[in-house]
C-alpha cells in the first residue's frame, strides 16, 4: 500500500471497490482502504501503510464513534457530536479536529484543525456510487494523522450518504439515528 508521504498529488480519490469496501487511490495506487466487517452494523476496518484500525459506534445516551488500533482496547480517537450537530474528533493526546458538513443535495465536507483551518476537503460524487475527490492539505497535519482522519471522514460520509439516500437529513440526525 502506498504511503501518504509518497503521494504525488494533493488530490486523491475514494472509490467503491466492492459491496462493503472502499479504497483511497493516488495516481492509480491504493493509499488506504475502508472495509465494513459485515453488511450490517457499524464495525469497519481502515488500513493505511502498515496501520490497521477499527471504527465502531458505542453508547446510546452519549453515542460516539471510537477509533482503535486493530486488536487493542484503548481509543486512539473518539468522534462525538453535540446537541447542535457539531462533530469533534478528539485524539488521546488531546488534539482536536472538527468535521463539518454544509449543504444537503450536494453536501460539502471539511475536516478542520483546532485553529479552524481546513486539513482536507472531501467532495463526494452526487451519483449513486460511493466516490469522492479528497484534497489533502497535509502540510497542516502531522503526517501520522492524515490517513486516520481521511478514513474516519470517509466512514462518516458513507453513513451520512446512506441515511440521505433513505430520506434522512443532517449529520446530526445520521449520527443520532445510527447510535453514533
Amino acid at each position: 500500500m502506498k504511503s501518504f508521504d509518497d503521494a504525488k498529488s494533493k488530490t486523491l480519490e475514494w472509490e467503491q471497490s466492492g459491496k462493503l469496501a472502499s479504497r483511497l487511490v493516488d495516481d492509480g495506487e491504493v493509499a488506504a482502504t475502508l472495509t465494513w466487517a459485515r453488511g450490517w452494523g457499524s464495525l469497519a476496518i481502515g488500513k493505511s501503510g502498515d496501520s490497521e484500525r477499527t471504527f465502531e459506534r458505542l453508547g446510546f445516551l452519549r453515542p460516539r464513534e471510537t477509533v482503535r488500533e486493530a486488536g487493542s482496547e484503548p481509543n486512539l480517537a473518539v468522534l462525538s457530536i453535540n446537541w447542535a450537530g457539531e462533530v469533534a474528533v478528539v485524539f488521546s493526546d488531546g488534539e482536536t479536529f472538527q468535521f463539518k458538513r454544509s449543504g444537503f443535495r450536494h453536501p460539502e465536507w471539511a475536516m478542520l484543525d483546532s485553529r479552524g483551518v481546513g486539513v482536507f476537503l472531501p467532495r463526494p460524487d452526487s451519483s449513486w456510487r460511493k466516490k469522492a475527490d479528497v484534497e489533502i492539505r497535509g502540510a497542516l497535519v502531522p503526517s501520522r494523522r492524515t490517513p486516520l482522519l481521511a478514513i474516519l471522514g470517509w466512514y462518516v460520509i458513507i453513513l451520512a450518504s446512506d441515511y440521505d439516500y433513505d430520506g434522512g437529513g443532517s449529520v446530526a440526525a445520521v449520527m443520532a439515528a445510527s447510535g453514533m
